[in-house]
C-alpha cells in the first residue's frame, strides 16, 4: 500500500508514503510507471513489475499533483501464488475424483455381493449358507438346496420362482435381434471385449446395447444379469429366454 503524487501515468515515489514492503525491494525513490489493464493495472519501478489497482483521492497537493492510493503486489509473487492455487485445485479435484470412484466401487460391491454370494450358496451343497436379505435370491437358494437334497426328476418350480422366471422371459420378448445376439453371447460366457470383436462393433456400442438389455429385463448390473442367466440355465429355460419372439 502506498500514497503517492501522480503526474499523468507516473507515480512520484520520492514524495510517497509506503506501507508494508515485506517481500519487495520497493522504496520511496524514483518514479513508477502505470500501464492500465482490464482487471488490474501493471506498475513498473526499476524494471520490477507489480500488479494492483489505484484510486485518486479527492483534492490536490500544494504543488498541484493529485494524490493516488495504490494497492499492489509483486508480479512474480502473484504468479507463484496463482500457480500454487492451480496445483492445489488440481490435486483437490483428483482427490475428490478418487474418493468418488472408491465410493462408487464400495456401493457397487455392497449391492452386487449379496447376489453373487447367494448364487454361490445355491450352487454349493453346504447347508449352513447365510441369507442375503434379498427375498428372491434367498428363495432361489433354498429351492436349489432342496433340489440338491431330493434330486427330483420333474418337480415343478415354486410359484415364486416360476413367477420370477416367467416374468423375465416375458420381458425378453422386447429385445431387438442385436440385443438378443449379445444376450446369447453373455449366456455363452463371452465378455464385452469378446462381443465387440465378434460383432465388429465398438466396446462403447456394446455397452450401449447393455443398458437397453438391462432396462428391458429389469436388471441393474452385469452381475445381476449373469446371475439370472444362471438361474434360467438351471431351470432349463435359458433357450426360452434367448429365443423369445424376436424383433
Amino acid at each position: 500500500m502506498l500514497l503517492a503524487p501522480m503526474n499523468g501515468d507516473t507515480l512520484l515515489l520520492d514524495k510517497a508514503m509506503l506501507g508494508s514492503t515485506e517481500g519487495t525491494d520497493l522504496s520511496a525513490s524514483g518514479e513508477m510507471k502505470i500501464r492500465g489493464g482490464r482487471d488490474y493495472d501493471t506498475f513498473i519501478w526499476n524494471d520490477t513489475a507489480y500488479l494492483g489497482k489505484y484510486q485518486i483521492i479527492p483534492g490536490r497537493l500544494a504543488d498541484g499533483y493529485p494524490l493516488a492510493a495504490v494497492t499492489l503486489v509483486p508480479e512474480s509473487g502473484y504468479h507463484n501464488r496463482a500457480q500454487s492455487a492451480r496445483i492445489g485445485w488440481v490435486m483437490g479435484s483428483l482427490g475428490f475424483l478418487v474418493g468418488m470412484l472408491a465410493l462408487a466401487a464400495a456401493l457397487s460391491r455392497r449391492f452386487s455381493m449379496p447376489i453373487t454370494q447367494g448364487f454361490a450358496a445355491a450352487r454349493s451343497q453346504e447347508q449352513d449358507w447365510q441369507p442375503t436379505g434379498i427375498r428372491e435370491i434367498d428363495e432361489l437358494t433354498a429351492y436349489f438346496h432342496s433340489r440338491l437334497r431330493e434330486r427330483p426328476s420333474e418337480d415343478a418350480l415354486p410359484w415364486q420362482v416360476e413367477s420370477l422366471v416367467s416374468e423375465l422371459i416375458d420381458r425378453a420378448k422386447g429385445l431387438t435381434s442385436t440385443e438378443r445376439v449379445i444376450l446369447r453371447y453373455y449366456a455363452e460366457g463371452y465378455a464385452v471385449k469378446d462381443i465387440s470383436g465378434l460383432l465388429f462393433i465398438s466396446v462403447g456400442t456394446v455397452k450401449g446395447h447393455n443398458s437397453h438389455i438391462y432396462s428391458k429385463l429389469g436388471v441393474n448390473s452385469y452381475d445381476s444379469l449373469k446371475a439370472y442367466l444362471d438361474v434360467l440355465r438351471r431351470c432349463e429355460r435359458l433357450e426360452e429366454l434367448l429365443q423369445g419372439d424376436g424383433k
